[in-house]
């Protein structure tokens, strides 16, 4: 769904999405997300980069989030030799837009369906455990290791990460 239709749609959820890495949820549950302050901080890729220095990603279909947790987990392994040990764990966040305040810019080579420029507050963010949604502040008590799988010698990502339908 483009973010025009989402806006239209009468049936709309109200939430949009957004992932970033363990590590970044004890920022964003004091700071909210903004991306003056970290744009681009989660991306190695140029293209990806030059993107979202103009804004935080979002996307308004849950079957979109599997797409970024991929890019997460790609540039996690570029990063670092643990992603357990650097925080470099994948999760995904929601919040509720004021659609006024935000653009409508879609971005060609990813499936986002839209940008933000503004400050997106703590209060209203929740971050998904796998199972159910917690208000970001809660944050510590979701075990990441529940979003890892490994072999004899690495920690990677479950391949089947728990993706929210809601």
């Amino acid at each position: 769904m483009q973010f025009k239709q989402w806006l239209e749609s009468s049936t709309r959820q109200p939430y949009v999405y957004h992932t970033t890495y363990y590590r970044n949820l004890d920022s964003i549950s004091d700071n909210g997300l903004d991306y003056e302050e970290n744009g681009g901080a989660n991306f190695t890729k140029p293209w990806l980069q030059t993107h979202s220095a103009q804004g935080n990603f979002f996307v308004t279909d849950t079957q979109n989030i599997k797409w970024w947790i991929h890019v997460l987990e790609y540039q996690a392994s570029d990063k670092s030799d643990n992603i357990d040990e650097d925080g470099l764990i994948p999760f995904i966040l929601r919040f509720r837009l004021n659609p006024k305040k935000h653009l409508s810019d879609k971005h060609q080579e990813t499936p986002s369906d839209a940008l933000t420029a503004c400050k997106i507050p703590p209060m209203g963010i929740q971050v998904w455990d796998g199972i159910k949604w917690w208000p970001i502040a809660y944050w510590g008590n979701i075990n990441p290791q529940n979003f890892l799988d490994s072999d004899n010698d690495n920690i990677f990502v479950r391949e089947d990460y728990p993706i929210p339908k809601y």
